[in-house]
């Protein structure tokens, strides 16, 4: 991570940005904006909405396969749902 210069002139470090963290609520967003409940997006693909729920609040994390699952059924791109776009 690159530091940035302030105003003063003093370096201070970018912002660490918690990816994880990211995913849960953008996770949250698209299966909303989509109008499913948790149970439904994990019928969609394949897990429980236990499990849905569980990378909701971030106590979980999805492999990269359901990763690509959720991105797919959602109709967004991984890069956003982890925040790098």
């Amino acid at each position: 991570m690159k530091a940035k210069t302030s105003s003063r002139g003093k370096k201070r470090k970018a912002a660490k940005v918690d990816y994880a963290k990211v995913f849960a609520e953008r996770l949250r967003l698209a299966r909303d904006k989509n109008g499913w409940s948790q149970g439904e997006l994990g019928a969609k693909i394949g897990v429980s909405l236990q499990r849905i729920s569980d990378y909701e609040c971030n106590r979980k994390s999805p492999g990269l396969l359901t990763m690509a699952r959720l991105g797919e059924a959602l109709h967004v791109s991984l890069d956003w749902m982890v925040g790098i776009h």
